[in-house]
């Protein structure tokens, strides 16, 4: 419940957003797909990134041979303004979630 209210209080929810897939693996790090952003939470510092922002998704850790499809446990995402956002995720669901945000980012 703890990590919930930390959640609202710092996510600042857009009207008529809804969390869609969240993780929390501590209180210095978190992230929260919503119906149009991720929030992310790193270091005392909040960023978002609408969904129609993002240009590619990919598991670069692994193309470079730095982790196994097993184990890889970040994302990257390439932004539109030519940004790059690592994205942590647990261990064994980078699949799972590079589907999800596929499919929202369009």
């Amino acid at each position: 419940m703890k990590s919930q209210n930390v959640i609202k209080v710092k996510s600042q929810f857009l009207p008529n957003e809804v969390a869609t897939l969240c993780f929390f693996p501590d209180d210095s790090y978190w992230w929260v797909l919503t119906t149009s952003r991720i929030i992310m939470f790193e270091n005392n510092n909040i960023k978002f990134v609408f969904l129609e922002e993002i240009n590619s998704i990919e598991p670069k850790e692994i193309f470079a041979n730095k982790a196994t499809k097993r184990n890889s446990t970040n994302l990257d995402l390439s932004l539109k303004n030519g940004n790059d956002i690592k994205l942590r995720v647990e261990r064994n669901t980078w699949h799972a979630v590079y589907s999800i945000l596929k499919f929202v980012s369009g």
